[in-house]
């Protein structure tokens, strides 16, 4: 298999995906160090701007975050394909890795917490701008003292709150 590398707007710009002879297990667990690190800052960043209701900016990390996933997924593979469970690496490196994917699990599932809160509430919203929509194309109709129909109001225009 050839050397495949990916760039990434990062402060770290270059990480080999895939394995060759050359790269021994320390240097594949410090790239997958700095992917997960990298990784964690963009979920936080994410995280921050959906709490803040920052939709340019969570817009902006998406690439981003797209491309820091796929390196991360080749560098778990590339872990993988040397056959071996356990990383023959020093303890500090390996105390820093379980740190950071720690890290990143937490702020991945914090991440994903927002976004489903974001989800949901976006799609409260839409359904009630739908039922207020279909009320007032078919108002009710009610009689009137003599036995005639009143007519409907006139629609009012539907104002919302985007405060979460």
């Amino acid at each position: 298999m050839t050397m495949a590398q990916a760039k990434v707007s990062a402060p770290h710009t270059e990480f080999k995906t895939v394995p060759d002879d050359t790269q021994t297990q320390s240097e594949l667990a410090l790239q997958l160090l700095t992917i997960t690190t990298d990784l964690t800052t963009v979920l936080d960043d994410e995280s921050a701007a959906l709490s803040g209701g920052q939709a340019d900016a969570i817009e902006a990390l998406g690439q981003r975050k797209t491309d820091l996933f796929a390196i991360y997924a080749g560098a778990m593979e590339s872990i993988q394909q040397l056959g071996t469970t356990r990383l023959d690496i020093k303890d500090t490196l390996r105390k820093s890795l379980r740190a950071a994917t720690l890290q990143f699990k937490a702020s991945l599932e914090r991440n994903q917490r927002l976004l489903k809160t974001q989800l949901d509430i976006s799609k409260g919203m839409m359904q009630a701008i739908g039922e207020e929509a279909e009320r007032q194309q078919n108002p009710v109709k009610t009689y009137a003292s003599p036995g005639t129909v009143r007519q409907p109001r006139k629609p009012t225009s539907l104002a919302l709150n985007q405060t979460i």
